[in-house]
């Protein structure tokens, strides 16, 4: 099944709520390259990730937010000395600069997810309300995660201090 040939329904089901269906309309219909701006993905970051299902693309926002936030002050204050008003800046303007590439990378690679797991199912030889039933269940959101994702980070924080 080529992504053309999907759904609204097979898109909103495995969506769940959010409406990205109609987000991921002009993109969808290739009439863009991005599929807009996720400000949630964008504040949030790992969190939306993890909740969205996406695992390994939070686990990568979680590696970026660790190497921007433990390496960019190191690198302002070699440049700028320490307590200087520019290292602050090259700090902020660094944060903005990554949590707005998540912002506009998290549609398409929800996007791109929900692609390949409609790819996958429409496969499968299953009636239609099982198959619907399984792209709700592989796709809509996970707050366990969250959860998860909350308690790992206490624990590593207990365990680094």
């Amino acid at each position: 099944m080529q992504s053309n040939d999907m759904s609204v329904t097979e898109l909103k089901t495995f969506a769940g709520s959010g409406g990205y269906e109609t987000i991921w309309h002009p993109y969808h219909d290739g009439s863009t390259k991005l599929a807009g701006f996720n400000r949630w993905a964008a504040i949030l970051g790992v969190q939306w990730f993890f909740y969205r299902k996406l695992y390994m693309f939070g686990v990568g926002a979680l590696i970026g937010d660790v190497l921007l936030l433990g390496g960019t002050p190191l690198i302002a204050t070699a440049a700028f000395g320490p307590k200087n008003g520019a290292g602050i800046a090259l700090i902020l303007g660094c944060l903005f600069l990554w949590r707005s590439i998540l912002g506009f990378a998290a549609n398409v690679l929800y996007y791109r997810k929900a692609v390949k797991t409609i790819n996958v199912l429409s496969e499968l030889n299953v009636t239609n309300e099982e198959y619907l039933q399984r792209l709700a269940t592989a796709g809509g959101v996970s707050i366990g995660a969250v959860f998860g994702l909350l308690f790992a980070g206490i624990l590593a924080r207990f365990a680094l201090s």
